[in-house]
């Protein structure tokens, strides 16, 4: 029996799939906080030099006149804004105003290699215990390289989050709905984006909004547990009572949501049949046609980009309009390509094969 019929009679679209969806996408929105966390922890308000027969404790930022020398005594910072962001703290302008970049780039290439990190509910369990820890820690950095390191950690948790979240939602939906679902969750970032604004509205001290931003990952931790692993995932590491106990509790939890079956019907699929034959060695999935929605919402947003740089910076209400418009194209072709990738990789076929004495094997010949 085809693992999707299986999730079909057990309940591939019902009310497991509703709360994993909710488990699964909350965290979705404020993993994008984190992302987008240093537009406004990292900005770099004016200043100026400290004058030691000017300035004192409280002295704000606002005497006109440029420096003409490096500051020696530091700098003082208009704070009307931000009480405290990452440049005040460490002084990442003038000579070491290369430092704020480079921070960012440092937390994107811990996206990149923790992209690399293969699991699934183990490791998405793991990644929000990553997250919390690294970035409350963050927030308490004593130095701008502490600071930094603790960055690329939650660096790491977050692409891991993301490609798990994604596979736990469609390893555990119905095909016919997949497309649904992995919408659902490229909304949840949308709505980061907006709680980020939000959360920044209100909290305007870099520490306090690092720690606001990371607390819930204590919370998505403890529920993690709850989250079922992915059978396709143990059957594959050979795990094959485990795999066959997990599509039991979605079942059960899933038992008034009208099918005929009543979500018990105990261990589907299991037939003791000879083992299968080898699959060819070979198999290629078919090419995938160009997606005119991707395409042309990636121009969308190269064109935003493209015109953004020729507005000039006095028109603040013109660049941000184009910097939303393109950020939408972005996230359109970033769902684009959901269902039509599903909908190949639905015709591979996988072979979990278990051969204990009475030659019981499971397959599924749709992904």
């Amino acid at each position: 029996m085809a693992f999707s019929e299986l999730l079909d009679q057990v309940g591939g679209l019902g009310r497991f799939q509703v709360l994993q969806m909710v488990a699964l996408v909350v965290p979705i929105m404020w993993l994008t906080t984190q992302s987008m966390m240093e537009n406004f922890s990292a900005a770099v308000p004016s200043h100026r030099c400290w004058v030691p027969l000017l300035d004192n404790s409280t002295a704000q930022a606002g005497v006109p006149g440029a420096a003409t020398e490096p500051c020696v005594d530091g700098w003082v910072y208009d704070r009307s804004t931000f009480t405290s962001t990452i440049v005040a703290k460490w002084d990442l302008v003038c000579d070491s105003h290369a430092l704020k970049p480079m921070a960012q780039s440092i937390y994107l290439s811990g996206i990149l290699v923790g992209a690399a990190v293969f699991g699934r509910r183990l490791v998405l369990t793991w990644n929000y215990l990553q997250m919390a820890v690294s970035g409350t820690a963050a927030a308490f950095a004593p130095t701008f390289p502490v600071y930094c390191l603790f960055r690329f950690l939650v660096a790491l948790a977050v692409a891991g989050v993301m490609m798990n979240t994604c596979t736990l939602l469609m390893e555990w939906t119905s095909t016919r709905a997949r497309a649904l679902v992995m919408t659902l969750n490229s909304l949840g970032f949308s709505f980061g984006q907006v709680l980020m604004a939000t959360v920044a509205y209100g909290v305007r001290d870099w520490a306090l909004l690092q720690l606001v931003v990371s607390a819930p990952f204590f919370l998505c931790f403890v529920y993690s547990w709850w989250l079922a692993e992915s059978a396709r995932w143990l059957l594959i590491k050979g795990k094959l009572e485990q795999g066959l106990r997990e599509p039991q509790k979605v079942a059960d939890t899933g038992q008034d949501t009208g099918h005929p079956e009543g979500g018990r019907k105990a261990n589907p699929g299991l037939s003791p049949t000879p083992p299968p034959a080898p699959p060819a060695p070979h198999q290629r999935l078919p090419l995938a046609k160009p997606n005119g929605g991707q395409v042309a919402s990636l121009v969308l947003a190269g064109l935003c980009v493209l015109a953004n740089m020729l507005v000039p910076h006095e028109l603040g209400a013109l660049r941000s309009s184009l910097a939303v418009l393109g950020l939408g194209g972005l996230g359109a072709a970033f769902t684009c390509p959901h269902p039509s990738c599903l909908s190949r990789l639905n015709r591979a076929v996988m072979k979990a094969t278990h051969s204990p004495p009475g030659h019981t094997v499971l397959k599924s010949t749709h992904f």
